[in-house]
């Protein structure tokens, strides 16, 4: 499924299995579904980075799960798991990388081919 919000110069969001991802003009914030015992759905604060905290969005898998995954690579050093790449559509993922590009001032890109073909940094 497929949903957009907010206005289209300020907000990209993106809703897939389980997972709203938000590209906003003060940075990212991915929120996990969780549903209530009498089914009521509720959406939880999973990742929330501003983008003077992020210096790269990049997709990779570690040393511990070969699942490719975006994750983002902090100001303060370090990197910190996002969510898994096929918890977004391939059209999907497309969006976001434009909402990322666009509301970051181009300072972040978001290489979509090393979604398919993961490589680079790993986790020590």
């Amino acid at each position: 499924m497929r949903e957009s919000t907010g206005s289209a110069a300020l907000s990209v969001t993106v809703t897939g299995d389980g997972v709203r991802f938000v590209v906003g003009p003060t940075g990212i914030l991915v929120q996990q579904e969780r549903r209530s015992a009498t089914g009521r759905r509720d959406w939880v604060d999973h990742v929330d980075l501003s983008w003077p905290d992020i210096t790269d969005l990049s997709f990779d898998s570690d040393r511990h799960d070969a699942v490719v995954a975006l994750y983002a690579v902090r100001a303060a050093g370090g990197r910190q798991h996002v969510v898994d790449s096929r918890a977004l559509s391939t059209v999907q993922w497309r969006d976001v990388a434009k909402g990322v590009e666009r509301l970051s001032g181009g300072r972040i890109t978001l290489d979509l081919s090393r979604r398919d073909r993961p490589g680079g940094p790993r986790d020590s």
